[in-house]
């Protein structure tokens, strides 16, 4: 799993962090299908030839919030992933409808939105890889 969340963070300790939260917390059910539907993910992208560590931190993206109670709450608390929102663009119009997917996938237990952030970026790391398979493969021979 960790090798997985590789993909969409440049670091490890990050990377284990994350892994602890979607596989360690919640109910065996919900650690085993985020854990089974992130690594098939994560297959993909490395048979389309992605490469460990995000190409960069995309603009637009969605932070995971770091869920604290009221009196321990900081301004910066949220987790090192964050959710790029290209996928959803691809798929949804107009950018209110993004908005409210994006809220709908991060929101809930830690576990959870961690996992649909993690799914969703390794997602943008496939569409990338795709889209810049495309032209190529679209010329005749």
């Amino acid at each position: 799993m960790v090798d997985a969340l590789l993909l969409v963070l440049a670091d490890r300790r990050d990377a284990e962090f994350v892994a602890r939260c979607i596989v360690g917390e919640g109910p065996a059910h919900h650690r085993a299908a985020s854990w089974a539907l992130l690594v098939v993910a994560a297959e993909i992208a490395e048979r389309l030839g992605c490469k460990p560590g995000p190409k960069t931190q995309a603009p637009d993206t969605v932070s995971v919030a770091l869920r604290l109670p009221p009196g321990a709450a900081r301004d910066d608390d949220t987790f090192p992933l964050a959710m790029p929102l290209a996928p959803l663009r691809a798929i949804v119009e107009p950018s209110r409808h993004v908005e409210a997917l994006a809220d709908a996938l991060v929101d809930g237990p830690a576990h959870h939105a961690l996992a649909n952030a993690a799914l969703v970026a390794l997602f943008a790391r496939i569409l990338e890889k795709l889209d810049a398979r495309l032209p190529n493969e679209a010329e005749p021979p």
